[in-house]
């Protein structure tokens, strides 16, 4: 995708000379908002019940389960500021989903509900860097919250949805908006590291420093996402993302019992084939698929595909590598076709069989998956490997 999202966390220590590129900004002032402006005004033509929504009922159904997360140094001091939102509800407590990159900086958090009560989280559950999920665990709960229920259906490109946070540090916010695409694979920037997350959902439902980790719920008030990036307006407008309430699904309760997710991992760097990459490499024009530019060293994918092996000088297009067009009778497309086959369709050590084109020929190979090594890769100019 062009163009790279930012994380949406509000950090005190702001980074002015990457304000064209990452979107963070100080909190001083803020802190709170205004309780009695919470939700932010619709134009006449958006009264929040377009379509058959109805926004005011929605934040009343959804707002005492959305907290402020606040993120502290060994110093004690606030370094970052985020949201969150109750997950679960037991035993006069709470577990609580927020983004991982809101928490990753820190040695303590405490959480904000409505009401304005502070609670100290216990410690994280777990977290996730891959999906940007962090689990916290939150004791003796106000009565009135409740756990907000996962969408039993993913959104469709139109539909309204309403994002919860504290942008700024404007607590019990929701911005509104519409579904602007599903399955997305996100590619963000955070510090020196960048890491994808399949499966988004994109939104123009606006995302601010401070909403990361909020719920993006529907008109019924479910969950159907995790907000977690938002494009800065220097590069575009309103092309926000979410993880969506499926990764949610699979990837939380296996973090809370076995304290990480194991992601299938095939070790390539590839891009989308177009018409000239499978023309300067001998395969049909017309093919649909992804181009291994090259193989991650001891990993699966370097057994059984080759990468690309020259430079067309005239292009600079990558060739004499393979393309992934299959996965289990299941058609590839592009990249992000493949993240989300990879993700929803295998597991790790699954020997999955992939159709793949060599030398104008297509073939069925066989290869057993690894499980994707719990580190995150280094900014570069390329997508991280999958």
């Amino acid at each position: 995708m062009s163009g790279t999202p930012a994380s949406t966390i509000t950090r005190r220590t702001a980074l002015e000379g990457l304000a064209g590129l990452v979107a963070v900004g100080s909190d001083s002032g803020v802190v709170g908002g205004n309780r009695e402006t919470g939700i932010q005004e619709q134009s006449d033509e958006d009264d929040g019940s377009a379509a058959g929504c109805d926004y005011g009922r929605v934040f009343e159904d959804v707002i005492d389960s959305v907290v402020t997360v606040r993120v502290f140094d060994r110093e004690e001091a606030e370094i970052v500021q985020g949201s969150g939102w109750v997950y679960d509800r037991e035993n006069g407590g709470a577990t609580v989903l927020t983004n991982w990159h809101v928490v990753f900086l820190g040695v303590g958090a405490d959480v904000r509900f409505s009401g304005g009560d502070w609670r100290a989280v216990d410690a994280p559950l777990g977290f996730d860097p891959f999906s940007d999920l962090a689990i916290l665990r939150v004791e003796d709960v106000p009565e009135n919250v409740e756990a907000l229920s996962l969408a039993e259906e993913p959104p469709d490109p139109g539909d309204r949805v309403a994002a919860f946070g504290a942008p700024l540090g404007l607590e019990e916010t929701i911005t509104t908006g519409t579904v602007s695409g599903v399955g997305r694979s996100t590619t963000v920037q955070f510090e020196q590291f960048a890491y994808t997350v399949p499966s988004t959902i994109q939104t123009d439902a606006a995302i601010n420093p401070g909403n990361s980790g909020g719920p993006l719920v529907d008109c019924a008030g479910d969950v159907v996402g995790v907000n977690f990036a938002g494009t800065p307006p220097l590069l575009a407008e309103s092309v926000n993302f979410a993880v969506a309430a499926s990764m949610i699904e699979r990837i939380v309760p296996e973090i809370e019992e076995f304290g990480a997710f194991r992601y299938p991992y095939l070790g390539i760097q590839g891009i989308t084939l177009s018409p000239t990459v499978s023309r300067l490499n001998g395969f049909d024009e017309r093919a649909d698929g992804v181009y291994v530019e090259r193989t991650v060293d001891g990993f699966p994918a370097d057994e059984h595909l080759q990468g690309s092996t020259a430079i067309d000088r005239e292009t600079g297009v990558p060739i004499g590598g393979d393309a992934v067009v299959g996965v289990d009778d299941v058609d590839v497309s592009d990249l992000d076709d493949l993240r989300n086959v990879l993700f929803h369709e295998t597991r790790p050590d699954d020997t999955v069989g992939l159709e793949v084109l060599r030398d104008g020929d297509r073939e069925e190979i066989d290869v057993t998956l690894a499980a994707k090594p719990f580190e995150l890769e280094r900014i570069g100019v390329r997508e991280p490997t999958l």
